[in-house]
């Protein structure tokens, strides 16, 4: 036999081997995957039921309920947006042009009626307060000046009395002793009552003119007061000033309100007039929440109505309001009716600028499904519930609607007389999902008989089992491997074939 057909034999006998060992890797990974399914089959469900041993029933503490057609509020949920109640906020303005002193509040704190937010100093306060300390004491001065002046009249008057009722005893006890007439004694009684009147005069004259000057300086003095008011000074600001005859630099601009500084325009420095905001104060005790509701559901909402308002930032916290404004026109585009509801903001949790969710809980009734929450489970989007049939568990999906507490409402999916599980759900589809639990409290309904088996083979198999995957990659392995030497042989063959051929060509010259 000549080399040629050596390496051709060799060859073939590779390829034969290659095919047997490839046979047998793939027979062995079939077997493993038939293996794998009909380990799956094991766990306990088919087509996604499961039927639960009574000790698995009283590991997951599994409850079912029948399903009852129930009376329910009729609810519209709609989404808005929290807004300060514009009545509500306060935009304090300097009351005079100025120059910002200072600043006593920071963004964000809560103020009273009354405090001071910042201070302002103007040429105008000090011109002001400069004018009312003036005219109080002119005013006073000439009060002081005519007071005198009356005072003198007055004692003048007095004494010119007290001469005449002098005189008027003297003629009198003469013209009882018969020595003076009594014409002398009427004429020095009228002297009394002249000068008596004249006193009398002087005293009326110096109290009117007075009050006068009195009333002036009230009027003025008032009138300057209100101003410095007006500018932000209280009647204790006003009277320090007038005792102590200096006039303010600057003064305090309070709020008029209570709440929170939502807003502060100024910094110390700042030139401003009256037409500068400084900052603004909002009341958030209550808000509203805006919102739309549909074109379909505008019959049914009435001012007044309760609302069930829920946030992001505090899920677990439900907050109350009415229906307090409900508009009188719809938009064209989007066929909504905007509505305002009024909250009550438990806390002061609530923030201008929040999402909220709003539920609109009308005064009709309506009659639906409700399950308590634990019951409804999330799957891909979707939600299902287990269906209770002859011991028999099965997921069924189900639409769900609103919530009513710990109960939400089941839409379409089941029917009345149903039972479904309300307690150990959660349970029940971990283990349908194969992703955590004790898949030994579970059992497949028509594998009954095969536990004992299953329990006896289930370590032998284990260890002896070969994976697909790596019977696959030994295979490819082995296969790329084959493919290389067939290629090595091929390439011997050609270079001894070479070889051979001048020894096989005089073999043959020999031997003819």
């Amino acid at each position: 036999m000549s080399l040629l057909e050596i390496s051709n034999v060799s060859r073939q006998r590779i390829a034969h081997a290659c095919f047997l060992v490839m046979a047998l890797l793939l027979s062995l990974a079939t077997g493993a995957s038939a293996h794998d399914h009909e380990e799956s089959e094991h766990t306990g469900s088919e087509g996604g039921a499961i039927k639960l041993s009574e000790q698995g029933k009283a590991a997951i503490g599994l409850q079912v309920e029948k399903v009852q057609v129930r009376a329910v509020p009729r609810r519209i949920q709609t989404t808005g947006k929290l807004e300060a109640i514009p009545t509500q906020e306060y935009i304090q303005h300097a009351p005079i042009a100025g120059r910002v002193a200072q600043v006593f509040v920071r963004l964000g704190d809560h103020v009273s009626a009354g405090q001071t937010l910042v201070s302002v100093s103007s040429p105008d306060l000090q011109e002001l307060g400069a004018q009312i300390v003036s005219e109080k004491t002119q005013i006073e001065a000439e009060i002081k000046t005519r007071q005198a002046e009356f005072d003198g009249e007055i004692s003048q008057s007095q004494t010119q009395r007290d001469l005449a009722e002098a005189n008027f005893k003297r003629e009198s006890r003469l013209f009882e002793e018969k020595i003076a007439s009594q014409k002398a004694m009427q004429h020095a009684k009228a002297e009394l009552d002249l000068a008596a009147n004249k006193l009398m005069v002087a005293r009326q004259k110096r109290e009117v003119a007075l009050a006068a000057l009195k009333t002036k300086l009230s009027v003025n003095l008032q009138a300057l007061k209100q101003r410095l008011k007006q500018l932000g000074l209280s009647d204790g600001d006003v009277e320090r000033m007038l005792v102590s005859k200096t006039s303010m630099t600057s003064v305090p601009v309070r709020t008029a309100r209570a709440g929170l500084v939502t807003e502060l325009s100024v910094t110390p420095g700042q030139s401003i007039d009256p037409s500068v905001p400084l900052a603004k104060v909002s009341d958030l005790n209550k808000l509203w929440a805006t919102a739309n509701i549909y074109e379909s559901d505008m019959s049914r909402v009435r001012l007044g109505e309760s609302i069930v308002v829920k946030v992001s930032a505090f899920p677990e916290d439900i907050f109350s309001g009415k229906l307090s404004f409900i508009s009188s026109s719809v938009d064209p585009v989007a066929r909504v009716l905007p509505v305002k509801v009024e909250v009550t903001n438990q806390g002061n949790k609530l923030r201008p600028g929040m999402f909220a969710e709003l539920a609109v809980e009308t005064a009709e009734p309506t009659y639906g499904i409700t399950l308590p929450k634990d019951a409804v489970l999330s799957d891909k989007g979707h939600y299902l519930v287990y269906v209770e049939k002859d011991g028999v568990y099965a997921p069924t999906s189900v639409e769900i609607g609103n919530s009513y507490g710990d109960k939400i409402e089941i839409r379409s999916g089941l029917s009345a007389g149903q039972s479904v599980v309300i307690r150990g759900a959660f349970q029940l589809d971990a283990q349908r999902l194969k992703s955590i639990g004790d898949t030994s409290l579970f059992s497949h309904p028509t594998e009954e008989g095969h536990d004992e088996h299953e329990h006896e083979e289930g370590g032998n198999q284990a260890n002896t089992m070969v994976t697909p995957q790596f019977a696959i990659i030994v295979a490819i392995a082995f296969v790329f491997g084959c493919a290389v030497t067939a290629l090595w042989l091929r390439k011997r063959t050609h270079k001894v074939s070479e070889e051979a051929a001048p020894r096989e060509a005089e073999l043959r010259e020999k031997g003819t």
